[in-house]
């Protein structure tokens, strides 16, 4: 059954409607400018990657579902908030709360995934274990990528027919519904009470982890600093630009 409700809540995650209007929504409705807008999209990198470590603590210390549950209820809230503000800061409280919202869901679907396939078997590294994982991985991601691919063309359709504002009206639809199927998510009980982490022991070890495995530190100054730079370069003068991973695709006119 969790299996099942993960592909759903994967999929609705990945719906997301504004993806294709997301800086039309910015400089028509939310009032910025095109700098103000890729600044904020800078500092949504900045924020996640200040955010992974201590949420990370949710998941680890309670519960993976509780962690996922509060990522779409934040992720909720904050683009309610947005159909309502305008101007630099409020959008900024904004892009923290979806940071927020993606650093709590960051790895906790993957993980409760795994571990409910690892109940149903008794030896990890046998060979249908490892099939079965695979797939499951691969639906997981395939499941997020074709409600992004299905969202943007959607999202383009409910601009024409109603307005910009009820693309985000919509995706809040979508995440209402993957709290609903999350609440029917079973934790699995794999773990002891004695392998749980204090909390001050998480956040020493997430910490210890980031500067001392090269790869990490790596990537996460790969993520935060050159999307950063990449997100601001394009600030310089007015030129068609896409970003699939934070933004969705937007072209930028120069103005007439």
């Amino acid at each position: 059954m969790n299996l099942c409700i993960l592909r759903w809540v994967k999929f609705l995650t990945g719906v997301h409607f504004i993806s294709a209007v997301l800086i039309p929504y910015f400089t028509t409705v939310s009032l910025l400018t095109i700098p103000e807008v890729l600044f904020l999209q800078s500092l949504f990198g900045v924020f996640i990657f200040l955010l992974e470590v201590p949420t990370g603590v949710i998941a680890d210390r309670y519960s993976r579902k509780l962690s996922f549950i509060l990522s779409v209820i934040t992720n909720i809230l904050a683009l309610a908030l947005l159909l309502f503000v305008n101007g630099f800061w409020p959008v900024m409280l904004v892009q923290f709360l979806l940071a927020l919202s993606v650093a709590l869901s960051s790895g906790a679907l993957e993980s409760l995934a795994y571990d409910s396939l690892l109940s149903d078997h008794k030896q990890v590294m046998n060979q249908e274990f490892k099939e079965k994982s695979k797939k499951l991985f691969s639906d997981l991601d395939s499941l997020f990528i074709l409600g992004i691919f299905i969202g943007g063309l959607l999202g383009s359709v409910i601009v024409a027919l109603l307005s910009i504002k009820f693309t985000v009206i919509f995706q809040i639809l979508m995440n209402v519904l993957a709290v609903i199927f999350s609440v029917f998510l079973i934790e699995p009980k794999l773990h002891s009470e004695s392998e749980v982490m204090r909390v001050v022991d998480i956040l020493r070890s997430g910490v210890s982890l980031l500067f001392k495995n090269k790869y990490v530190l790596a990537y996460s100054v790969d993520f935060i600093f050159f999307t950063a730079a990449a997100f601001l370069a394009n600030a310089v003068g007015n030129v068609p630009w896409v970003h699939f991973d934070i933004a969705g695709t937007a072209w930028i006119q120069p103005s007439t």
